[in-house]
């Protein structure tokens, strides 16, 4: 399975030389309600102080690579492709890094976002605060909760966001920021778990994996496509010798969409 992430200029270069991925904490991401649809409850002011409490907690316990469905979205070229400057990397989701379910709090075979224009009302009660407890042991790294009724709150947890996202079409990885349940000299050495931290863009947390990439899209406004015959071949040879699909997006003059064509 093939599953994308929108670059700018800058950024996609490196993404390209590199094949890292980057995972930041859901605290630092551009939409303030990150985590909170499951802030909507009925209770004692303390319950629902420690819900609020939690769930921010919760926001600084993962990091998350999200990713999406589509490549030829014109609101995401002009919000994360660098106003259609940028690139969109396709790569290959299958294996260990984004399948495993020990490592990955939610792996990418069952990280797609679910979006919707209300917050659920609910009674608070202490049995909930208790499940809501045990997803923060499992942020922390404990990995021995797969219950049904546990998945299913992780996911209301992580996974849920307004409708307002929806062309997004997002799928989420979700790892723990800080495994407490592991040395730290064995996180860092192992090759599906080890990271850089980097301090810009902010947060974010460049993993030692390689990622395959299979297709890549430049932007209709790439500065590549600018360049004469000869230097565009310099700058996409090592793209071709991974043998992966090289394509430019085009304005399609016939309807409001964007088409991708061979370069």
């Amino acid at each position: 399975m093939i599953l994308y992430k929108y670059y700018r200029f800058e950024p996609g270069k490196e993404a390209l030389n590199s094949r890292k991925l980057g995972f930041r904490k859901p605290s630092e991401f551009n939409d303030p309600f990150e985590l909170t649809f499951l802030g909507n409850a009925l209770g004692a002011e303390s319950k629902i102080g420690a819900l609020h409490g939690k769930l921010k907690e919760l926001a600084d316990s993962v990091v998350i690579l999200s990713l999406t469905r589509t490549y030829d979205n014109p609101l995401m070229w002009s919000h994360y492709g660098d106003s259609h400057r940028g690139f969109v990397i396709g790569y290959d989701v299958t294996g260990p890094f984004f399948e495993d379910k020990e490592r990955n709090i939610i792996s990418v075979d069952e990280g797609d976002v679910v979006y919707t224009n209300t917050k659920s009302q609910y009674i608070l009660s202490d049995p909930f605060l208790t499940s809501l407890h045990d997803v923060s042991v499992r942020a922390c790294g404990d990995s021995s909760f797969r219950e049904p009724e546990f998945r299913s709150i992780v996911r209301k947890v992580f996974l849920t966001k307004h409708a307002s996202w929806v062309y997004e079409e997002e799928v989420r990885l979700v790892r723990t920021a800080i495994d407490f349940f592991r040395d730290s000299q064995e996180e860092f050495f192992d090759e599906l778990s080890g990271y850089t931290p980097l301090e810009e863009p902010k947060g974010l947390r460049l993993m030692h994996f390689t990622a395959e990439i299979k297709e890549v899209f430049l932007g209709a406004k790439n500065p590549w496509l600018e360049f004469s015959e000869e230097e565009q071949s310099k700058q996409l040879e090592g793209l071709r010798h991974q043998a992966c699909v090289i394509k430019r997006m085009e304005v399609d003059m016939h309807s409001w969409k964007l088409k991708a064509d061979f370069i």
